[in-house]
């Protein structure tokens, strides 16, 4: 029976955040037994680039740099809850959630579960049908839409981006929270009169909850929470070394 696991994480540092997604997809490449959701907050504000963008130790003053296995542009951290899900070709079939060997199936099964998890927060919650296409030179994710973006009023609140390991898709997405980033996007902060559970201001562990089980409503299968193995937090250990290195970081 398809389970969903959960693993909800502390804050952690750009570098170690990078690490265990990372460790994750490798222990998953070796011995895979279910998909995998792990919801987490960053310690201080931060910036994950995409796999091809360019970014120098003297941009983003201030934040932690750091750059993701996956593609996409600039992410700015710290307002916002990142995302990171891990699923088989196998089990999106299994689920009815597309052929994850297209690249817009695989997006938008990461965005349609966000949009489940978000229904009631706005009813002009949608996902972008065709947005900018983006190449290899540097953007912020958050100012220009792209399709299978989700949106709100044209302005984005959530996106992701993809890599492949030997048939597994480990997507990265952030989702916006709070208000406080100066990049055009939209918070759910800003929608929160639509969401009462959520009060005045979203409650962090109430968002992950919502995540998770739009999730679960897309996969069509129970959660089960679960912390991080020793195993995989000892290859994690090994890999932040590769993302604090400025070699990685900042390479042309």
């Amino acid at each position: 029976m398809l389970n969903l696991r959960l693993i909800k994480s502390p804050p952690g540092n750009a570098y170690l955040n990078m690490a265990l997604d990372e460790a994750l997809l490798q222990v998953a490449n070796k011995e895979y037994i279910q998909p995998i959701l792990r919801l987490y907050t960053f310690t201080k504000p931060s910036v994950t680039a995409g796999y091809f963008q360019r970014l120098s130790e003297s941009d983003y003053p201030g934040r932690e740099k750091v750059r993701r296995i996956t593609g996409g542009g600039v992410v700015l951290h710290g307002c916002d809850l990142t995302i990171a899900f891990i699923i088989s070709s196998e089990d999106a079939d299994r689920a009815n959630s597309g052929d994850l060997s297209r690249r817009d199936d695989t997006y938008n099964l990461f965005t349609r579960a966000l949009v489940f998890a978000l229904k009631d927060c706005s009813p002009q919650i949608d996902i972008m049908r065709q947005g900018t296409v983006e190449g290899k030179r540097r953007y912020e994710c958050f100012q220009r839409p792209v399709t299978g973006d989700l949106v709100v009023g044209g302005k984005k609140l959530a996106g992701c981006a993809l890599r492949r390991r030997r048939g597994l898709s480990l997507l990265q997405g952030s989702l916006r929270v709070y208000k406080g980033e100066q990049d055009g996007a939209i918070s759910l902060e800003e929608l929160v009169a639509r969401m009462p559970d959520l009060g005045r201001k979203p409650d962090i562990s109430v968002v992950k909850d919502r995540v998770a089980w739009g999730f679960s409503e897309v996969l069509g299968c129970p959660i089960t929470e679960s912390a991080l193995s020793s195993q995989e937090m000892k290859i994690a250990s090994q890999l932040e070394k590769k993302y604090s290195d400025p070699e990685w970081n900042f390479r042309k």
